[in-house]
């Protein structure tokens, strides 16, 4: 279809419709504001003054009567003129539009306009979308069947299904053979070296010994039996470990107290205490580790030295019995920086 043509002239203007029904008034608007007072109005002449009442006979002194009547009020003077009008006040604000009144009818319509020239053809447009297929036809009746064509070649390989669930386990077979013994592996690389500035002395008391003692103030410092290591030291320090337990004679179940220093060289370092109970005639456990200075590659002699110290009479002597598996004594140095 070519384009349409071009639109043709507007008809004559039709006659105005009928005047559409008057709308109801708007509201009141709001009253102006007063106007401002006329000037006062001439003061009219006075009334003449009413006619005086007889006066009333006098009456006999005696007590004093009630006041008598008011006396009729004379006439009103006439009004004086009337006072000019005052100036008109300004015109209050317009009051707001009533509502719109309803639409006149509408006016007849006008007569057809004459019809412009027709617009020369336009272009072809371009074809429109292809429509949907028409109904399947029914179908034709059975052709006559062709003689059978040759062989085709045959189809490519379909496929491989999917794998098949797995069969139960079959039996074992029987031990193969043990097979010959394989070469050996190469060698691993070496391992780091160890620490070589670390070394750790050991000694352990394996004899019975005792000591006696006096009530405090009156021991003296003895070297324990078998706690005594010489060493050259690696380093500028050893730490020292010491661990030990003795009992007493059970015949003064007292806090009696032994007494434990070391001595490095002939000095004595650091002095430590024990003490026993009244429950049982043995001292608590010793444990301790104190580290001491000492002078890479010069010799040196650490030892432990006790005492053993009587709190009440009759005094008693301190025992460590290895022998008896619950004292013991020992000492170790461990030498590292």
């Amino acid at each position: 279809t070519g384009p349409t043509g071009a639109q043709g002239p507007t008809g004559p203007q039709g006659p105005t419709g009928a005047q559409g029904a008057t709308g109801p008034t708007g509201a009141q608007g709001p009253a102006g504001p007063q106007g401002p007072t006329g000037p006062q109005g001439a003061t009219g002449a006075t009334g003449a003054d009413g006619a005086t009442g007889p006066t009333g006979p006098q009456g006999a002194t005696g007590p004093q009567g009630p006041t008598g009547p008011q006396g009729a009020t004379g006439a009103t003077g006439a009004d004086g003129a009337t006072g000019p009008t005052g100036a008109q006040g300004p015109a209050g604000p317009q009051g707001p539009t009533g509502p719109q009144g309803p639409a006149g009818p509408q006016g007849p319509t006008g007569p057809q306009g004459a019809t412009g020239a027709t617009g020369a053809d336009g272009a072809t447009g371009p074809t429109g979308p292809q429509g949907p297929a028409g109904p399947q036809g029914p179908t034709g009746a059975q052709g006559a069947t062709g003689p059978t064509g040759a062989q085709g070649p045959t189809g490519p390989q379909g496929p491989t299904g999917p794998q098949g669930p797995t069969g139960p386990q079959g039996p074992a077979g029987p031990q193969g053979a043990t097979g010959p013994q394989g070469p050996t592996g190469s060698q691993g690389p070496t391992g780091p070296t160890g620490p070589t500035n670390l070394v750790t002395y050991n000694v352990v008391g394996t004899t019975d010994v005792s000591i006696a003692a006096p009530l405090v103030g009156g021991g003296t410092w003895t070297d324990m039996p078998q706690m005594t290591i010489t060493l050259t030291p690696l380093n500028n320090r050893v730490y020292v470990k010491f661990s030990s337990r003795c009992t007493f004679s059970n015949t003064n179940y007292d806090e009696h107290r032994m007494s434990y220093r070391i001595v490095r060289d002939g000095t004595p370092i650091v002095q430590f205490h024990s003490f026993g109970n009244f429950t049982f005639n043995a001292t608590e456990p010793t444990n301790i580790i104190y580290p001491i200075n000492v002078t890479p590659g010069v010799p040196t002699t650490i030892k432990i030295q006790w005492m053993g110290e009587s709190v009440s009479n009759p005094t008693v002597t301190f025992f460590n019995y290895p022998s008896l598996q619950y004292t013991y004594r020992s000492l170790t140095i461990t030498d590292t920086p």
